[in-house]
């Protein structure tokens, strides 16, 4: 195979545009191992990053099919700001009080946390009894500045996520129970709709409007 056809994300100047290009091997980052792939998918990301959507866009995304969002900004007119995201909630980073005592006001049953930082240090601060903060990310800092408290006297749970590292008998455990009694009910609406690659750009209208459920497989070959 000399050359084959991409769908490629291009930034110029700060803008955002996305079309086939027609690449060879010689583009790809040396290093990297080629796959053949007969199917793949998209997701509201592959949106985001196809139409240069930012966070916003996600989030009121989200808003418009029924969830209730909570956001992070550092922007100060939150009330111009809540309007614009569509969102239901909003936690601006001057109401985190980050820094603040060990224990406060509970506010959550648990959380999932992909930031890391002041973020996480704060979940800890406001996880309620025996609540699990399961930590899948760094997104914001590798660093992680707090006390014992919210363990000891709540029993706050931090869960750390490391999937490289777990034994291959631990994942058949998970891969087993996913296929059984962890099998989501209505598992066959995620993936209802099979498209052709050649009409890939037309798919990521409906998902900024919020009209998919679940993913879209794409036929590459």
């Amino acid at each position: 195979m000399s050359t084959f056809r991409a769908y490629r994300i291009h930034r110029n100047d700060g803008r955002i545009s996305a079309r086939f290009d027609q690449i060879t091997l010689d583009d790809l980052t040396p290093g990297e191992v080629v796959v053949r792939v007969r199917h793949s998918d998209i997701n509201h990301k592959d949106t985001l990053a196809a139409t240069g959507g930012v966070g916003s866009l996600a989030v009121n995304m989200l808003a418009g099919r029924g969830y209730e969002v909570v956001a992070l900004s550092a922007k100060a007119d939150a009330d111009d700001y809540l309007g614009a995201i569509g969102a239901a909630r909003i936690l601006r980073r001057q109401d985190l009080n980050l820094g603040a005592k060990p224990l406060e006001p509970v506010q959550w049953a648990g959380a999932i946390d992909n930031l890391g930082g002041d973020v996480l240090a704060w979940l800890t601060r406001t996880v309620d009894f025996w609540g699990n903060i399961a930590s899948i990310g760094l997104a914001a800092s590798h660093e992680l500045h707090t006390t014992v408290m919210p363990f000891i006297l709540r029993g706050v749970n931090l869960l750390w996520i490391n999937s490289v590292a777990t034994p291959r008998d631990v994942r058949l455990v998970v891969r087993d129970r996913i296929a059984t009694d962890l099998r989501p009910r209505q598992l066959e609406r995620i993936s209802a709709r099979v498209v052709k690659f050649d009409t890939l750009p037309a798919q990521f209208g409906p998902y900024i409007d919020g009209a998919i459920t679940g993913r879209i497989v794409v036929e590459i070959s």
